[in-house]
């Protein structure tokens, strides 16, 4: 499934870009502070309304391109099955993983 779901949405779109990709798709991407909540990092996030991936300047650095996919893999869970899979950060890891390295 998610390796179909990145060759949809790479055929559709003719971009393996996911910056781009999620702009298509009507996405915001924005960038905020700070990721850090007590003891957890989070590095980005999906909100669904309005739909918008959150990346975190302090935790990610120059990775963007791979946490905008990441979220790309939740974005699409709740349109197309609206709600999250067991095991979707596994998931998004492998979703990110194809735009980042092409597997």
């Amino acid at each position: 499934m998610v390796q179909s779901w990145a060759a949809k949405l790479i055929e559709e779109y003719r971009t393996s870009d996911p910056r781009l990709l999620a702009e298509r798709l009507g996405i915001e991407i924005r960038e905020e502070g700070s990721g850090q909540i007590g003891g957890l990092k989070r590095y980005s996030e999906y909100r669904e309304k309005p739909s918008t991936i959150i990346i975190y300047r302090d935790q990610i650095g120059p990775a963007h391109a791979e946490r905008i996919a990441h979220e790309l893999f939740h974005h699409l869970e709740k349109i197309k099955l609206g709600r999250r899979l067991p095991g979707s950060e596994a998931g998004a890891a492998e979703f990110s993983r194809i735009f980042t390295f092409g597997d």
